[in-house]
């Protein structure tokens, strides 16, 4: 299981440099309105994607306490971790390409040129946040490692500030903005009205 988890998370990697790092289009092509990222954001977002990775790897293979495990890594925590981590790539690749020409990182964001609401964004507004989160949680839960557990919840804090700037924006931006946000939850699915009476 270790070299499974460990094969997963090479490929995480491999995946998010390659959006993240290497876009491949210049993704500020024909946008003109850059949105205020949060300060630190391009920095502690390259830290925690190099980071995370490297803990985990490094607890796969050395029980060591300079890693501050919670638990001892075993085929359990390995197996959900690597599962969460294969349904976050999942999500950040269809949303990704449900974005298409739409798409610019959230280190360096501009404003869309047309709301998506197709794919993941039918559900929620922020699908590539929620698959970056669910990556470093899988990290976390294959890892044991606290250093994990704690770059989760930078990650969070990040995500969201950096999801309300941009809601702010894309508000500013398109009037039709308000109705998907009131049919669509920011991080999760919105349950809708019927659902919640049950």
């Amino acid at each position: 299981m270790h070299h499974i988890a460990a094969a997963v998370t090479l490929g995480a990697v491999a995946l998010y440099g390659r959006v993240y790092l290497w876009p491949g289009q210049d993704y500020r092509q024909g946008k003109s309105r850059k949105i205020d990222s949060c300060v630190g954001f391009d920095a502690a977002f390259l830290y925690l994607f190099i980071a995370c990775p490297v803990v985990t790897l490094a607890s796969l293979f050395h029980a060591s306490p300079l890693l501050l495990p919670l638990y001892p890594v075993s085929n359990g925590p390995l197996a959900a971790g690597t599962v969460i981590a294969v349904l976050a790539c999942a999500l950040f690749l269809s949303a990704r390409m449900s974005l298409g020409s739409s798409y610019s990182p959230c280190s360096d964001s501009y404003l869309a040129l047309r709301i998506v609401d197709r794919g993941p964004y039918r559900f929620v507004r922020h699908p590539l946040y929620l698959a970056n989160i669910l990556l470093l949680l899988a990290f976390f839960v294959m890892s044991g490692s606290l250093i994990n557990l704690v770059n989760s919840a930078i990650l969070s804090v990040y995500s969201f500030v950096a999801a309300r700037n941009e809601e702010r924006a894309l508000n500013e931006g398109f009037p039709e903005y308000g109705d998907y946000r009131r049919r669509t939850g920011m991080l999760l699915p919105k349950l809708s009205r019927r659902a919640a009476r049950c």
